[in-house]
């Protein structure tokens, strides 16, 4: 890495200054963060940032730099809790990039101590992707993750032997797939286990007839063994000796050839609206360097930017740029629609974020909508790794505020189609606003008179509805639902995440809707209608589950918040 200044001391000396110039800020009871700052422990540091908050930018990188100190003093954290550390270190690299190479710096030695002793490559794989720093950097990183890997292949290798269970040779592919997404150099080991797995199907089956030869009778499994190969053409850098063997195998075998099923489309006829002028020079605008979210999603890839307006204004441009010449931008076009409509009827107090506008071209789309504040998922990690929970009254504002909110959507026919914590956003003065309508779906009819059909499947592992999940987790990638029944489930998920912190994975099937239900009763110290309305939104079938409108009917009247549909 660069020669920088250690963190330690910017942190002693011009973080703890400017933030002393802001002490009026700190309550009476969290004064040790300037007296006595590296006497904390983490749980105490969480604690103090949620009573202080992050209003202030001068308070805000002082805790963050302190809760980075700490996090690498003890790394590595007991329980995997570095996982929930690496959120919080992470968001003060994003939102305060000119500090990322100090952070780093510091942060560095801690992280590689995280990967090496964690259980969970998995989780830590996925979070590498998310972080924004320099690609010289990030290189040993990923070496130590390459290392963790092939131990943990050669682990699901062995089992292979053992028993040729399917699940298994799924869940390796799986995990090669996540390790080549994390830019791992995972080319030749992805190879060896693939001829591994290859060699096997071959001897199981006896596609060389060596048993046959000798009189040896065995009992074959074609149709699992397509499935594999099928599972093993996800990884796109198979080697041609690999390849010729899967050929040689589908010539014994068959194969498994994807035929696009005929689906009749719902006509939907969007009233499109001009977006409310806003006082915005374009042609003066400035994009922070390193974008704070980067993903590839099928032919489009996806980076997000913060960027500054010329009279101080502060937003995010999100960027959908063509891997392919035949991408199609119409899903893009919707999401921008959506923006529009809502940006116009935005409020304050309302979910709905303003949106500013956006650029086409035949390669690439920019929209550039509002910022500021942290996504809920980022917010409860904050919570949970303090060992608190919500304080009650927010959580019941937060409850009515999106039962509002996703019922006004429904209201517009708009289904949002991904409800989780990951996008709401939790501004400064913690109001929500919902985020990220890239799925998103506008009807001109109610749902009550569309027909239930065989759709896509839309959302995220652990907060589907069950008629979703149940199908994904069988590699089913089509339901019959109504995008309005399954959200309501997804919200009743976030709902009860807020209520708890944790999320309910794996409890969003109809085999374990019963367990679900039992979580709901065995949170305590918050009003009966939430419960009640929960196990409504939770029911494990759409035909029984609670709309959105009459969700609304459950908000009591003492709780000083009045519903804004009309039932």
């Amino acid at each position: 890495m660069s020669e920088t200044l250690s963190l330690l001391l910017l942190t002693q000396g011009t973080f703890k200054e400017r933030a002393c110039l802001n002490q009026h800020l700190i309550p009476s009871n969290c004064t040790r963060i300037l007296a006595n700052p590296f006497s904390l422990t983490l749980n105490e540091l969480s604690c103090y940032c949620q009573n202080i908050g992050f209003s202030n930018y001068d308070l805000s990188v002082y805790m963050l730099a302190l809760i980075t100190l700490k996090a690498t003093q003890e790394a590595p954290l007991a329980d995997n809790m570095g996982l929930n550390y690496f959120d919080t270190i992470n968001y003060f690299i994003v939102n305060y990039n000119q500090y990322s190479a100090n952070i780093m710096q510091t942060y560095f030695s801690a992280l590689i101590q995280e990967i090496s002793a964690s259980d969970d490559l998995t989780s830590w794989m996925k979070k590498i992707m998310t972080l924004s720093i320099n690609e010289n950097d990030i290189q040993p990183v990923r070496q130590c993750i390459k290392i963790r890997c092939s131990s943990k292949v050669n682990s699901i290798l062995t089992k292979i032997y053992e028993n040729s269970n399917k699940s298994t040779i799924f869940e390796l592919i799986d995990f090669l797939d996540l390790g080549l997404q994390c830019k791992l150099d995972l080319n030749e080991l992805t190879n060896y286990t693939t001829s591994i797995i290859l060699e096997k199907i071959i001897s199981d089956n006896d596609l060389r007839g060596f048993n046959k030869y000798l009189g040896i009778s065995i009992k074959v499994d074609f149709n699992g063994s397509r499935e594999i190969i099928n599972k093993l053409k996800i990884l796109q850098i198979l080697d041609q000796e690999n390849l010729d063997k899967i050929k040689f195998i589908e010539d014994k075998i068959g194969a498994i050839i994807p035929i696009k099923k005929y689906e009749k489309k719902l006509k939907q006829i969007f009233q499109a609206e001009n977006l409310i002028n806003s006082d915005i020079n374009w042609n003066e605008i400035t994009t922070e360097p390193q974008p704070f979210y980067a993903r590839d999603a099928g032919k489009f890839r996806v980076v997000c930017y913060y960027i500054k307006f010329s009279n101080g204004l502060g937003a995010v441009k999100k960027s959908y740029i063509a891997l392919a010449n035949d991408a199609d931008f119409t899903p893009v076009e919707n999401e921008i629609k959506i923006l529009i409509y809502l940006s116009n009827r935005s409020t304050p107090s309302n979910s709905f974020l303003k949106f500013y506008g956006s650029a086409l071209n035949n390669y690439q789309a920019d929209l550039y909508m509002e910022s500021g504040g942290i996504s809920l998922m980022n917010e409860l990690t904050i919570y949970k790794s303090s060992g608190r929970l919500v304080e009650k009254e927010l959580a019941e504002r937060w409850i009515i505020s999106l039962l509002n909110g996703f019922a006004e959507l429904s209201n517009y026919k708009i289904y949002h189609c991904d409800i989780k914590p990951h996008n709401i956003l939790v501004k400064p003065d913690k109001t929500l606003k919902i985020i990220d309508f890239s799925v998103s779906m506008k009807t001109d009819e109610s749902e009550t008179m569309l027909i239930t059909m065989e759709n896509p499947i839309q959302g995220t592992r652990g907060y589907m509805a069950p008629e979703l999940q149940d199908n994904f987790d069988k590699g089913i990638r089509t339901a019959t639902y109504k995008s309005g029944k399954a959200d309501v489930f997804s919200l009743g998920l976030t709902i009860l995440q807020i209520m708890t912190t944790n999320n309910s994975e794996g409890l969003n099937t109809l085999e374990k809707n019963k367990e679900l239900h039992e979580k709901v009763n065995s949170v305590r110290g918050y009003p009966e209608w939430i419960k009640q309305l929960l196990h409504k939104m939770l029911y494990p079938t759409r035909n029984g589950r609670i709309s959105f409108n009459k969700c609304l009917q459950y908000i009591q009247i003492d709780t000083g918040y009045a519903s804004t549909i009309n039932n």
